[in-house]
Parts: structure tokens; C-alpha cells; sequence
């Protein structure tokens, strides 16, 4: 799944800006941790699998 489509599905849902992306292996799984700076200055990161493009985590 392109990186583009995952920030596509994110900037829908939730409100700030990508900062950041990076892929990565968790248990065997290739995920895209995206860090996103909210409209209130917090940063959090979400995991999606590179696969599917499912979030699996974060916030």
C-alpha cells in the first residue's frame, strides 16, 4: 500500500499535519509509523500495516 494513500485516509480522520514517516518491521509485519503534529502542538505517532493499510495502533 503506498504511504500516500495511508496520509490520504489520515488527513480525513484526523485534524494536523504529517510530520513524519518511517517503515519499519514489528513481528514480522512491515508498518508505517506516521508521526502527525496536531492543531494543539501534541505529536503522537499511528502504526499502519504497509500491507493493507489498517491502523493498528497509536495515538
Amino acid at each position: 500500500m503506498p504511504l500516500t494513500t495511508i496520509v490520504d485516509e489520515l488527513n480525513t480522520r484526523a485534524a494536523g499535519e504529517m510530520i513524519d514517516a518511517q517503515l519499519m518491521t514489528a513481528n514480522g509485519f512491515l508498518l508505517y509509523a506516521v508521526k502527525v503534529l496536531s492543531d494543539s502542538g501534541r505529536v503522537s505517532t499511528e502504526y499502519y500495516y504497509a500491507r493493507t493499510g489498517r491502523r493498528v495502533g497509536g495515538g
